[in-house]
């Protein structure tokens, strides 16, 4: 799968949408509900505050693997530049250091060309605007599949995956709520282990090709703030 490709894609969109002061989010605090369709189905709810310094996520899935269903809920929270990931019932966890955000955060680089240049190196381009839940959406499309994004949010995605094409639409939207900071609390009962950033999962049971689209996708970032300059 190309998880690395995914993860640097939502950074670079949230950075070319809302460059200044590195704020992750629009909106100081909110929660967005989501639907999957596609080969994967389920909800997802994001919950933020503090500008998506802490920021929370909980995804409910099923997804038809060769007539099987796999049933998962995972967990997401990032507190800081500290993301944590563990699955429902399970005892233990990983947590990654965002060094993306970090090196962006310490440095002062042009952050509207930062995004449109990286944008263009992962070959996706503005396709455009349509409503998506009431809210004019810019289409961004690229080699993996499209994204509806609405100021620092995206409300819609279509991605391929390994042959199966996979489905994210917002089914509510509540930028601007109010989430209390109890929910950002690690979670003391999970023990957690640390891992590479573009590997968060099964970094051990990688294969040769899922490494090397690792290493060419933070290649890929490095580059382009190498490119920038200060």
């Amino acid at each position: 799968m190309k998880k690395a490709i995914v993860i640097i894609l939502g950074v670079l969109l949230t950075l070319g949408m809302q460059a200044q002061n590195l704020k992750r989010f629009a909106d100081k605090s909110g929660v967005i509900e989501f639907v999957y369709s596609g080969s994967t189905t389920g909800t997802e709810i994001w919950k933020w505050n503090d500008w998506g310094a802490n920021e929370y996520h909980i995804t409910n899935t099923e997804i038809k693997v060769f007539g099987f269903k796999q049933k998962s809920t995972v967990h997401m929270l990032r507190v800081g530049l500290d993301v944590y990931t563990w699955n429902e019932g399970e005892t233990q966890g990983t947590v990654t250091h965002d060094e993306i955000i970090e090196d962006l955060a310490n440095s002062t680089k042009d952050w509207e060309s930062f995004g449109k240049k990286a944008m263009a190196n992962l070959q996706y381009e503005r396709k455009g605007t349509e409503m998506v839940d009431g809210k004019m959406c810019e289409i961004w499309e690229g080699p993996m599949g499209k994204i509806w994004a609405y100021k620092s949010y995206s409300l819609k995605s279509l991605i391929n995956l390994m042959g199966r094409e996979v489905g994210l639409t917002v089914s509510r939207f509540g930028a601007g709520e109010a989430v209390p900071v109890s929910v950002f609390t690690v979670p003391s009962k999970i023990k957690f282990k640390k891992v590479d950033q573009m590997a968060p999962e099964n970094q051990e049971n990688m294969t040769d090709e899922e490494r090397e689209e690792m290493e060419n996708a933070k290649g890929a970032i490095k580059g382009i703030l190498k490119g920038l300059g200060n």
